[in-house]
């Protein structure tokens, strides 16, 4: 009788940690893939730049660090599952986004598309566009 409670009792267990177990397996799925913004104005400019998203974004960045003399933590740059890439100016005091440059991957180069986001562009981000062109 005491060997038959014995192993009830360690079948108990043993279903109450397949259970455990099983509730631990369990899977959040992944977050869907982010994409570019959808853009509410057009660009203030847009330029043709050599090579592929990923080397335009970090020849702008280069540029904006040179030109400008800010901190690397006012440049924001993504990379989106398309290929596609964002370089931004950004406040990281506010998080709020200045100039911001979108990059598609096209055959031979990239394009590059500006947007103002509400900021006034100087003639020196045009010139850091040309540096990578």
């Amino acid at each position: 009788m005491m060997l038959l409670f014995t192993l009830n009792a360690c079948e108990t267990t043993q279903s109450v940690y397949d259970k455990q177990k099983a509730q631990a397996t369990v899977v959040e799925a992944p977050p869907p893939p982010r994409a570019l913004p959808q853009r509410a104005e057009e660009p203030v400019q847009v330029i043709s730049l050599k090579g592929s998203p990923e080397q335009a974004a970090t020849c702008l960045k280069a540029a904006i660090l040179s030109t400008f003399k800010i901190p690397e933590d006012f440049i924001e740059s993504e990379h989106f599952p398309d290929g596609t890439q964002n370089v931004s100016l950004i406040n990281p005091a506010t998080q709020t986004t200045g100039v911001s440059i979108d990059l598609f991957p096209r055959t031979d180069n990239s394009e590059a598309k500006m947007y103002a986001n509400g900021t006034i562009v100087s003639k020196a981000w045009t010139k850091i566009l040309h540096q990578c062109d």
